[in-house]
């Protein structure tokens, strides 16, 4: 069960980082937030954009609605906060 596991999280790395490398329009920033996103699994905000890259809000917006914009990512609105999660389905289906 666990070498499945293992086995899938590489197989879902190795797709990721082949969208990153066939996607050369994608800045540095938006390749790591990819790559960060995948990792934590958590959502990530225009805030922690700017702390995390030291950019300014509207880099950072640039940056994640470049994202959005190409499916890498979803964008959820709470209250007033944006956050936006990493779709996995959209890096992986690629290159396929």
């Amino acid at each position: 069960l666990f070498e499945e596991y293992v086995t899938k999280k590489k197989m879902e790395n190795n797709k990721l980082y082949e969208t990153i490398l066939k996607n050369p329009e994608l800045n540095f920033r938006q390749a790591d937030m990819l790559v960060v996103l995948n990792k934590n699994g958590k959502p990530i905000t225009f805030r922690e954009v700017q702390e995390r890259y030291h950019v300014v809000y509207q880099t950072a917006r640039t940056d994640l609605l470049g994202l959005v914009n190409v499916g890498y990512l979803q964008s959820i609105k709470r209250g007033k906060k944006f956050l936006f999660t990493l779709d996995m389905e959209k890096c992986m289906s690629e290159h396929k």
